[in-house]
């Protein structure tokens, strides 16, 4: 959830924190190496200083180049610095001496053939000159970048006579090289570390942030879903979502305190339906007594009369049935359940078909029980959810056949679909057919009902922890399906068509 949105802002950091760490480094390093080289280079102009010292003292003693050079060189040997000596006839000033290809450095003795170049002594008038000895010395490419790159930050090779020959003092290019190299590699990995650790903090920082916006959005899609648990959301301190979460807060304490309302309400009513109910039946039945008694002592030949009482018997009758409706669905929706005990549900369907025969001996039921299954469910429930769904096909698919079949969906769930080959359910009525006292507009008054038996069904079978639904419906009749869990699906040997 908002993951393209946490990347995005875990990115930033790891960039700013690693663009910031970069930043850091490099100007660090750099006064480092500033720092670094002017010291070598103090160091440098030392040993220039000492070597001139040297060769006065080597000339006065009259020593030999090679003893006095090696000897300077070993006593002055100083780490990052490079000493080195060539012997020559002195020259006029300005002059390079004619070098014999004795090249002294750091206290060894390296012997080059003289040839032109440039180095570190600069370029002698006329263009000749002598090369530098080796790589250090800036022979190669990356020695010339790095005594580029030492003059850059203020180092200069210093050069003086010493004894008959020329000495150059100058920094390591090729220590220098090491050092940046180095400092580099440093700089790579801190950088890195930095910004793992950034995206470390990053994601952490983010999912902080975030939290109140994902707390949101997974409530309000339990909300979406019929899910309406009260769960307030934690707030740690004030963020950029501070003000929507404690808004969500407070919608959902409304929402809540809302439902408990509705919930109330709905036992008071259920609790008034069946007090209600309980009071009527007894003087609707000591009513019903009476007119009984009464119809039979009407004079046959008073006709209106007869008519009278029977039309009385007839209205006191339905209003005993729909009080006994009204009682039965008020017992199902309250929260507590009768202790349930596993049952066949092919017996109960053949025991449902049985008593409707016996009722309606014209009616054509057809039986299609390809598998049985043991339902752990109340009993008169599911007696009474088959009973209403098969008595609304029998009043409204007159004189049609009616099948009734079951089939495994899977080894926990069995469907049950009741067919008939009726006018079907008017398009119009499909979303409303299982509501209370629904009744089709154009059979209203013509047949005899409550419309409180597709409500009655439906709640008994998810009560049961299955459901009732229209499965398919048109002009040639209408399919009602349930589905019911159970503790087992087995295959009948044979299926029983009556």
């Amino acid at each position: 959830m908002y993951q393209a949105f946490s990347r995005r802002l875990t990115g930033w950091y790891v960039g700013v924190a690693a663009g910031g760490m970069l930043l850091i480094l490099l100007a660090f390093a750099l006064l480092f190496m500033f720092l670094y080289i002017h010291l070598l280079d103090e160091s440098a102009a030392g040993i220039a200083s000492a070597a001139r010292d040297a060769s006065a003292r080597a000339q006065q003693r009259h020593e030999p180049f090679t003893q006095a050079a090696l000897l300077f060189e070993l006593r002055n040997a100083h780490a990052g610095i490079v000493i080195s000596a060539r012997q020559g006839p002195p020259r006029p000033a300005g002059q390079p001496p004619a070098y014999r290809g004795l090249h002294l450095v750091n206290g060894k003795v390296v012997r080059s053939p003289s040839r032109p170049g440039s180095g570190p002594w600069g370029p002698p008038p006329g263009g000749g000159g002598w090369p530098p000895p080796d790589g250090r010395l800036g022979a190669g490419p990356g020695g010339r970048l790095g005594l580029t790159a030492i003059e850059m930050f203020g180092g200069q090779p210093r050069r003086v006579a010493f004894d008959g020959g020329d000495m150059i003092v100058l920094i390591d290019p090729s220590w220098f090289e090491q050092i940046a190299v180095r400092g580099l590699a440093i700089i790579l990995l801190l950088t890195v570390l930095s910004g793992v650790l950034a995206w470390t903090v990053g994601r952490y920082i983010t999912s902080q942030v975030l939290r109140p916006l994902i707390d949101v959005t997974r409530s309000l899609r339990r909300f979406a879903a019929r899910d309406f648990t009260p769960e307030p959301i934690a707030l740690a301190g004030r963020s950029e979502f501070y003000e929507l979460a404690q808004a969500y807060n407070g919608a959902a304490a409304q929402v809540d305190a809302a439902f408990a309302e509705r919930t109330q309400a709905e036992a008071r009513m259920r609790q008034f339906v069946a007090d209600a109910g309980h009071e009527l039946r007894t003087p609707l039945a000591i009513v019903l007594g009476f007119v009984d008694v009464l119809k039979r002592k009407v004079d046959p030949r008073e006709p209106t009369a007869h008519e009278a009482f029977s039309s009385i018997d007839s209205q006191g009758r339905r209003m005993r049935s729909l009080i006994d409706n009204l009682i039965l669905l008020a017992r199902m929706e309250s929260p507590q359940a009768k202790p349930v005990e596993p049952f066949p549900l092919a017996a109960l369907i053949e025991e449902v078909v049985r008593a409707r025969r016996v009722l309606a001996p014209q009616a054509w039921v057809e039986l299609q029980l390809a598998v049985d299954a043991t339902i752990l469910a109340d009993r008169d429930e599911i007696h009474e959810a088959l009973s209403n769904v098969l008595d609304n096909a029998l009043k409204y698919a007159r004189d049609t056949p009616i099948t009734i079949a079951t089939r495994e969906l899977d080894s926990r769930t069995i469907e049950i679909t009741v067919r008939d080959r009726g006018p079907g359910v008017p398009p119009e009525h499909v979303e409303t057919v299982f509501e209370r006292f629904f009744r089709a507009m154009p059979h209203r008054g013509e047949i005899e009902g409550s419309g409180l038996g597709l409500a009655i069904a439906r709640r008994a079978a998810e009560r049961a922890g299955g459901g009732l639904a229209l499965a398919a419906n048109g002009p040639h009749g209408a399919t009602f399906a349930f589905r019911l869990r159970a503790l087992d699906v087995r295959a009948r040997e044979g299926a029983l068509a009556t």
